[in-house]
């Protein structure tokens, strides 16, 4: 049997939650799935189509404006092609919504891909069964599920599934 002085037991248990720690940070990746857009150039132009009615404009324009303070992006708000149905548009992002039904979802986002991971469309559909009571009809429950829809539209995941809020619209 080896002996360990106190010393060196604890100088170990702190050399490997260091170890830990970092690895948990630099190994940090919300991406969902892998999936992203083709781009050749930052920031990346999208174009993000609006059909959504006008109790919704805020959100929209807010999530677009939060969106596009990043670096790496710039989107374009433009008028929706999608219709009624939410049909995706190659190379845009659709933005609808819709009394879709009591069926688990506040929002939906959903992708077409190529390649194996490259985005090439997507749309975010907000379900106004849910937002026309009075436990989401509000405009922070609005915004966070206009925002994260539209980010899951861009490859991102959610940041956190445990329900804790983190601050950020993909938790």
């Amino acid at each position: 049997m080896v002996k360990c002085s106190r010393r060196r037991l604890l100088t170990l248990a702190l050399v490997l939650f260091v170890f830990a720690a970092l690895t948990g940070v630099t190994s940090a990746n919300h991406s969902w799935g892998g999936y992203h857009w083709a781009r050749t150039a930052n920031p990346f132009t999208l174009k993000v189509g609006n059909n959504l009615s006008s109790n919704w404009t805020t959100e929209f324009n807010t999530a677009i404006a939060d969106w596009s303070n990043s670096s790496v992006m710039n989107l374009t708000a433009v008028a929706g092609t999608a219709g009624k149905r939410c049909k995706m548009v190659a190379g845009t992002v659709q933005v609808c919504n819709r009394t879709y039904g009591n069926n688990g979802w506040l929002g939906l986002a959903s992708i077409n891909i190529t390649g194996g991971t490259h985005i090439t469309q997507g749309s975010a559909k907000m379900n106004d069964t849910y937002f026309n009571t009075a436990t989401y009809n509000n405009p922070n429950e609005k915004l966070h599920v206009m925002c994260q829809e539209i980010g899951h539209t861009f490859g991102w995941e959610h940041q956190s599934t445990s329900g804790a809020s983190i601050n950020t619209c993909m938790d």
